[in-house]
């Protein structure tokens, strides 16, 4: 597959191997937007973070997202204090529903370069009952302080460029990134402020030996007073126990080269836009005005095609004058899925913690929630933390539900490409 980000980043970033034994104040496994913004902080602290990825920056779903970045969660405001109580809801709500600004903050304070887009974020529907389902995120959303507008018809054709939805939910306070060059230009800042970071250095074997933690690499063990686990939907066994009772989620996008300026008016914003649908579809354009779609599903195995098929269908669904435009990337990712659409921070033993679960809402949190777990560090005080820590659990339903939802999103692309007749 040849991946967009990869290709269009306009920064770059490269570590080496771990490959003698070392010692840190902090480890973080993991580098994601959680991993990099633990140790950006952590560093800025005056923390010695260092920092394994088992393969490159990015190549876990932090490099091969959407690029949508929403204030919150996938769940309203109301939905979150019913699952955790009005006060710790209320807590965390008010730290992701700022998000996109601390991001924005990061992005300014560290020059990246991630073409950060801050007219906002579409999201679409079709008939009445989307158009239901927007009205009560707008309402909640509004709660929060959030600047939301529901648009009829005429003006979500003017924002999209498409006649196909009926209505849209504009939050003006979120954005779209270049998701991976916004986690390089994380990376180069902590590495700037002194955290080591090191590619290719997956954690084998994770012990406690005293008062240390024990981190072992195939060419070298870290020793560390503090642990930090942040491998959420890449989590790989480590002889350390499970951390997890989650599933994993695929989601793939395809991008055509650079349009003409004969698709203008199609998002001539550049938002980031995803839909109602029983199986979500999401669109945008990036800043040199490819046009990229997406929805759920995996590129790698013997039925990949049936999702190829439908997402060339949906692209003429959507905008008609696109014709047959070739798909020149694709790629896919998976996020980190919880029961309850919660994060979750785990309690791993002694200055040991754990963070996963952004349920596809990873770019904003994760870069939170590492802020949040470098002054947890730093201070040792709980309260520093968006939420309590829980204990770890095994989920025996996971290894169900990653192949039920795979089957289903399959089945249900199956019948929506055979019912408009599309070819490869």
């Amino acid at each position: 597959m040849k991946e967009l980000w990869k290709a269009s980043a306009r920064n770059s970033f490269s570590a080496n191997v771990l490959n003698a034994d070392m010692d840190c104040d902090v480890a973080v496994i993991g580098g994601g937007y959680t991993g990099c913004s633990t140790a950006l902080h952590g560093a800025e602290l005056g923390l010695d973070v260092t920092l394994l990825e088992a393969s490159t920056l990015g190549a876990g779903c932090s490099g091969r997202n959407s690029g949508n970045l929403n204030p919150g969660l996938w769940l309203t405001k109301e939905e979150i204090c019913a699952r955790l109580g009005e006060n710790s809801g209320n807590k965390l709500n008010s730290l992701l529903s700022n998000g996109p600004t601390e991001v924005r903050k990061l992005v300014e304070k560290h020059n990246i370069d991630c073409e950060f887009n801050a007219s906002g974020t579409f999201h679409c529907a079709r008939d009445g009952r989307g158009l239901s389902e927007l009205q009560a995120r707008a309402e909640s959303q509004r709660l929060q302080g959030m600047d939301v507008q529901v648009l009829g018809a005429d003006e979500t054709k003017r924002h999209l460029g498409t006649e196909y939805f009926q209505s849209c939910l504009w939050n003006r306070d979120a954005a779209s990134i270049q998701p991976l060059a916004y986690l390089r230009g994380l990376a180069q800042a902590a590495t700037r402020h002194g955290a080591r970071i090191f590619e290719n250095s997956p954690a084998t074997k994770i012990e406690r030996s005293g008062t240390q933690w024990l981190v072992h690499t195939p060419r070298g063990t870290l020793t560390a007073q503090a642990l930090v686990v942040a491998t959420d939907a890449y989590h790989r066994d480590t002889r350390f126990g499970s951390i997890n009772p989650m599933w994993r989620l695929w989601y793939f996008n395809c991008a055509t080269d650079p349009l003409s300026k004969d698709y203008d008016h199609i998002l001539p914003s550049r938002q980031g836009c995803w839909d109602t649908g029983r199986v979500m579809t999401s669109f945008t354009r990036d800043v040199d005005g490819r046009f990229i779609i997406g929805s759920v599903g995996k590129l790698d195995s013997i039925l990949s095609g049936i999702h190829l098929r439908w997402l060339k269908r949906r692209s003429i669904e959507l905008f008609p004058e696109l014709g047959p435009v070739p798909l020149e990337f694709s790629w896919h990712g998976s996020m980190g899925m919880t029961p309850d659409q919660l994060p979750r921070l785990v309690d791993l033993g002694p200055r040991a913690i754990g963070s996963y679960g952004y349920s596809g809402r990873g770019i904003a949190p994760g870069t939170m929630f590492g802020q949040a777990i470098a002054n947890y560090l730093h201070t040792d005080d709980p309260d520093m933390l968006p939420l309590k820590l829980s204990q770890t659990r095994y989920s025996v339903l996971k290894k169900f539900r990653e192949p039920f939802y795979e089957m289903g999103a399959l089945a249900w692309h199956l019948i929506g490409a055979r019912s408009t007749g599309a070819a490869l």
